[in-house]
């Protein structure tokens, strides 16, 4: 088979870069860093809130909310100021950077709404 006359210049063209780790390992990566980072605490109601994929493909954003201990609590300073009382377990909420090409968890920041 000949070559003659073929357009050297052509060159295939990349596949779009795609992340190695899927979200669900990333979820799971993330879940077990949080975990091991709260080693003996408890984390109640401990729920996936967000993930996705940050704009340079290079790491996983896995946010957490779970419901703070029970002395935190938040209130409704309107009902509170007429004599109400209203009050609600509070939520924290962490965000986790798992990196997208290895799966190695990088860091465990405060997530605020």
């Amino acid at each position: 088979m000949s070559t003659e006359g073929m357009d050297e210049t052509k060159q295939a063209i990349p596949a779009p870069q795609t992340a190695p780790v899927d979200v669900r390992e990333a979820v799971r990566i993330a879940r077990q860093y949080m975990r091991d980072l709260y080693e003996g605490e408890k984390l109640p109601n401990l729920r996936l809130e967000e993930v996705e994929l940050s704009e340079d493909n290079a790491e996983w954003l896995v946010t957490f909310g779970f419901t703070a201990s029970e002395k935190d609590v938040e209130t409704n300073s309107f009902i509170t100021a007429i004599g109400g009382s209203t009050s609600r377990p509070r939520r924290d909420y962490k965000l986790i950077r798992v990196d997208a090409r290895t799966g190695k968890a990088l860091a465990m920041n405060i997530r605020t709404l």
